[in-house]
């Protein structure tokens, strides 16, 4: 206050106490600048976006793409975005500025300043209201280690490790698109399966590695023998399949197949050697019926495998008849298994006779297969998909008891029965597997069957793959001490080399030279020839196939002292050998 002459009387005034804000607005001040350093130095990308241009970016943001904040100020996304996700760019940011969207996370490609790497990012936005214009905040995150071991996982998960070829899956998956692309747009389609032949050989005797490297050269090969449009494939150890997209005409796929083979047929060097291999092909088209892959693919490989049947290289375009086969087969097989379980397989024998005499030296046992409603099934029509699917083991085991059960009986219960022998007929498969032997030996054991007449029977079929389990097999047999024939000698590839290497005890002279042998020259002198080299072998020759007298005449004449055949006796069951037996078998002379 002052006085009337203007001279300061004294102060008026009021104290307040401001220390609590004070200390409100430090706080706020420290916090704002944890906040700052937070964002300035974390690893988290952060930014302002105004009108589609950055009016902030920290120092990750930048240090993501190689820049310098202040490089990025005023910069619009568009120019640090990858050029094929501008369009999702551009409709994500509107959708925040038109208030479609409150927040929005996706996945950005951004282009780094060295304009060659490109970078992923997790981008969070979300739109700020409260200035003239409105704002954009976002964070981003960078994934793109993440995405490279993504993309990893998601590679190897469709494609062969070896090869880097697609695998069944992706195959698959293509092959899916090409239906719907058929169905849609009538675009035509074939797949190709193909299967190495020499793979097995090659890995079992020069090694994995060589395996390994055949593969990838085969791979190789396919690739480049057809069009860069077509889908090449590895689906499991040698098979291979190629999705076919542009040809005019079943003409053209076979020219591909063609030159697939061809490609394939010239030689591979596998350390340090020359290798060579075949393929199988099987071809499927596309048509109308197929609706997913795996009839596609099933269809295939009914062609593929009837190229395998057929036993040469080459291919093979599926049609409505394979499928019936396989159909066919199928049913078969079900009822093999079937009839193994039910004990339906039987054994019937058809006496070898001395000619001379009329007397029986022995028989043979022949399979039959008796379902239990329905005619006796001749081993023609069952024997080779035993073979195939390796029924054939079970069936001839239990048959081989059933032999050695039932012929030991008569050897203890008739005198006529004593010195005849018995033959039983062996596959390939049956004679080099290991456990045979041992059953053999354990049944002739327990039904006091003497070893010596006991004959198997084999075919040269049975001898053209001589490896190590071959003669392996012989030394059982031999240790053994039962007896080896030869079956249908005279129309194989190498018999007299048989003669020399096999310990074998007699010679069945094939049945197709029985049937014209009286009108033909030719079988004369063949069967002569071979009844020579029998005696001069010490080995008996039996003839097959002797069905009338005329026929019976003939083999005689040609100097045979054995013979088998309907003329003598059909295949007979157990009780009716045992009938002759008991009655005493004599047969015309």
């Amino acid at each position: 206050m002052r006085h009337q002459d203007g001279t300061l009387a004294f102060y008026e005034g009021s104290l307040v106490d401001i220390g609590e804000r004070k200390r409100t607005e430090e706080a706020l001040l420290q916090s704002e600048r944890r906040y700052r350093s937070l964002v300035e130095t974390g690893h988290v990308g952060v930014f302002i976006n105004e009108g589609g241009s950055y009016t902030y970016v920290n120092q990750a943001f930048a240090r993501l793409l190689g820049f310098e904040p202040e490089e990025l100020i005023g910069r619009h996304y568009r120019e640090i975005v990858a050029p094929e996700q501008l369009g999702q760019a551009d409709e994500r940011y509107s959708s925040l500025l038109l208030g479609l969207l409150d927040m929005d996370s996706s996945e950005w490609t951004f282009i780094h300043s060295d304009r060659r790497t490109r970078k992923i990012a997790l981008v969070s936005m979300q739109r700020l209201e409260g200035a003239s214009n409105l704002l954009v905040m976002g964070t981003l995150v960078d994934i793109t280690e993440r995405k490279r071991i993504e993309n990893r996982l998601i590679h190897q998960a469709r494609h062969d490790p070896l090869t880097e070829l697609p695998n069944r899956v992706h195959f698959s998956e293509r092959l899916e698109q090409a239906i719907r692309d058929f169905h849609s747009d009538r675009k035509p389609y074939a797949v190709l399966l193909i299967e190495i032949d020499a793979f097995k050989l090659v890995n079992d005797s020069l090694g994995h590695a060589a395996g390994d490297e055949l593969l990838v050269m085969v791979a190789r090969r396919l690739q480049e023998a057809v069009s860069k449009d077509a889908v090449v494939s590895r689906h499991e150890s040698a098979e291979f399949a190629v999705l076919l997209l542009s040809f005019q005409s079943l003409a053209r796929v076979r020219e591909i197949s063609e030159q697939i083979r061809a490609a394939m047929s010239k030689r591979f060097h596998i350390l340090d050697r020359e290798v060579y291999t075949s393929i199988h092909v099987g071809i499927a088209l596309g048509e109308e019926s197929y609706r997913s892959s795996v009839e596609v693919l099933r269809d295939a490989d009914t062609a593929l495998s009837a190229t395998k049947i057929r036993g040469r290289q080459g291919s093979a375009v599926f049609d409505q008849q394979m499928r019936n086969e396989v159909v066919r087969r199928l049913t078969l097989e079900t009822a093999l298994r079937s009839g193994l379980i039910r004990q339906e397989f039987q054994v019937r024998y058809q006496p070898i006779v001395e000619l001379a005499s009329g007397s029986p030296i022995g028989f043979e046992a022949l399979l039959r297969w008796q379902p239990p409603q329905g005619e006796l099934i001749p081993p023609q029509v069952f024997l080779s998909i035993a073979e195939e699917t390796g029924l054939i083991i079970p069936i001839g085991v239990t048959c081989l008891r059933q032999v050695c059960e039932t012929v030991g009986q008569w050897k203890r219960k008739f005198a006529s029965a004593r010195d005849l022998s018995v033959n039983f007929n062996l596959s390939h498969r049956q004679f080099i597997d290991p456990l045979f032997w041992d059953l053999l030996s354990t049944a002739l054991g327990e039904n006091d069957f003497p070893p010596g007449d006991f004959q198997v029977e084999i075919t040269e079929n049975v001898l053209l793959d001589q490896d190590r389990s071959l003669w392996l097999q012989i030394e059982k047999l031999l240790r053994i001490g039962v007896k080896l024939a030869l079956d249908d000698f005279g129309t194989g590839y190498s018999s007299l080399s048989y003669l020399h290497d096999l310990p074998l005890n007699s010679l069945k002279i094939d049945r197709s030279f029985t049937l014209d042998l009286k009108d033909n020259p030719r079988h004369q002198t063949i069967v002569q020839s071979i009844l020579r080299l029998a005696l001069d072998l010490d080995l008996y020759a039996v003839v097959e196939g002797i069905e009338d007298r005329r026929q019976l005449d003939a083999v005689r004449e040609a100097g045979a002292r054995f013979g088998q055949g309907y003329f003598y006796a059909p295949a007979l069951t157990a009780g009716e050998f045992q009938e002759g037996l008991r009655t005493g078998l004599r047969f015309p002379q």
